[in-house]
């Protein structure tokens, strides 16, 4: 968690690329490496949990960035027509 971080739910793709760095549990990511993020997120937790290993983590984030590119895709598709066009 950094002072920049913000939760992972705030975050809009905007049909961007995306790249992910994740860090270690004991280590975290590297300094030089947040420094160059345009975004860094968190994952809020609660309970008796202060972390999630890298494969929850990474599913959790992967999860909520194909959702967000599948409405993406869905705000940007042609409307459905309502009737079914016949001939003569």
């Amino acid at each position: 968690v950094s002072e920049k971080s913000i939760p992972f739910q705030q975050y809009k793709r905007e049909g961007r690329p995306v790249l992910l760095v994740l860090g270690s549990e004991s280590k975290g990511v590297s300094n030089a490496a947040m420094a160059e993020a345009d975004a860094i997120l968190e994952i809020p937790i609660g309970g008796m949990l202060n972390s999630l290993n890298v494969i929850t983590a990474a599913a959790i984030l992967l999860a909520h960035l194909a959702g967000d590119e599948a409405a993406r895709i869905l705000e940007n598709a042609p409307a459905k027509s309502e009737g079914i066009a016949q001939d003569g």
